[in-house]
């Protein structure tokens, strides 16, 4: 899936799922060019981040499974909120994200 914006001042882009009947998680999130974090770890393998330019962002989900099927968005911010050092990216999402017109979903039948 990628994702693109125009406007430099948002230099974070995130990555969200959602699953049926649930609310949004964010899964993968980047503060910048070249940079990828993947939040939940076990999937680190699992999920591929890219950023080859501060305007763009792909997320690959390799080997994807029944579990996977669910809305995917991305999201731009201008900033990264932290607390104590400690990333809190779920507030942000509420806070200061703006969302390109689009979603992706991936479903499996």
């Amino acid at each position: 899936m990628s994702c693109s914006h125009n406007d430099q001042a948002y230099v974070t882009m995130l990555w969200y799922q959602q699953k049926k009947g649930r609310g949004m998680k964010l899964i993968a999130y980047s503060s910048g060019k070249d940079d990828s974090n993947i939040e939940d770890k076990k999937n680190e393998k699992k999920l591929v981040l890219q950023r080859p330019d501060i305007l763009k962002s792909s997320l690959t989900i390799t080997k994807a499974a029944v579990q996977d099927s669910a809305m995917y968005f991305c999201a731009s911010s201008a900033q990264l909120h932290t607390t104590g050092g400690r990333s809190d990216k779920n507030q942000e999402f509420r806070e200061n994200v703006q969302f390109p017109p689009t979603g992706g979903a991936l479903s499996f039948y």
